[in-house]
């Protein structure tokens, strides 16, 4: 009554296995944001506003953003964005992929892959207050680049393979690689990595207590899956090559 501050959370989180909830089989893609048309064109999929002190926040965990057209995928002013283990994969924006200004985006354990983006950032994250954050991510936009705007604006990376021409546009990071992440067909969908994917254990576990080394891939295979280097076996991206998902304990059985 004494203000006009709203808080407001969309929150998407898929079951793990072990939860009282089964996991989804990964063929089912549960968890999704897909095949959504966002007429007229420039409007946008997901639009977050905070005000009165108060933010918006749209957290995703091992979900999908793929196959939709929009002006951008999310346009979050004053807000959160928090992607972990995810997918966002071949959209089609005429604009930048994600725009926050004055917002804080964590996008971690994700793929950005095969997205036809019309304006010329991944992600756009202009004004004080701002900061993006990159963990463990394979992100493969040629041409297009990552950029904050702005006295005070940050962008923390760390572990993270940009394909070729595809841009840190404000800065770098600790552990940034420019490779081929070779995924197995990503003409027909499938962003999965092969055996000898410069994405394999490419990455150490973290240590931050607030962004904790992830459990299980997109898929819900156990993370991480040791192939070649044991100091540093997680796996760029979404999934985790090797990994398989546990069909007896998936759902809560023991």
């Amino acid at each position: 009554s004494g203000g006009g501050a709203v808080e407001t959370e969309l929150r998407m989180e898929q079951s793990k296995p072990g939860d009282s909830i089964p996991m989804c089989a990964p063929d089912v893609g549960c968890n999704s944001i897909r095949n959504h048309q966002r007429p007229p064109i420039s409007g946008d999929l997901i639009s977050l506003y905070g005000s009165g002190g108060a933010v918006s926040a749209f957290d995703m965990e091992r979900g999908y953003i793929r196959d939709n057209l929009a002006g951008q995928l999310i346009f979050a002013s004053a807000s959160y964005v928090w992607i972990d283990g995810s997918l966002i994969a071949s959209n089609d924006v005429s604009s930048d992929l994600i725009a926050t200004p004055q917002s804080t985006t964590h996008i971690a354990n994700s793929t950005i892959a095969n997205n036809t983006v019309g304006g010329p950032e991944v992600v756009f994250s202009p004004l004080t207050p701002a900061l993006v954050e990159l963990f463990n991510d394979i992100a493969d936009s040629p041409g297009d680049s990552f950029e904050t705007i702005g006295n005070g604006v940050s962008l923390s990376v760390r572990d993270i393979m940009l394909t070729f021409g595809t841009a840190l546009g404000s800065g770098s990071g600790a552990n940034v690689q420019n490779g081929d992440p070779q995924f197995v067909d990503p003409a027909n969908g499938d962003f999965h990595i092969l055996f000898d994917s410069e994405a394999v254990d490419r990455s150490a576990a973290s240590t931050d207590p607030d962004d904790p080394a992830p459990l299980y891939d997109l898929d819900g295979g156990s993370r991480p899956y040791v192939f070649n280097s044991t100091t540093t076996p997680y796996d760029f991206g979404a999934y985790e090559y090797g990994s398989v998902n546990d069909v007896v304990f998936a759902n809560g059985f023991d």
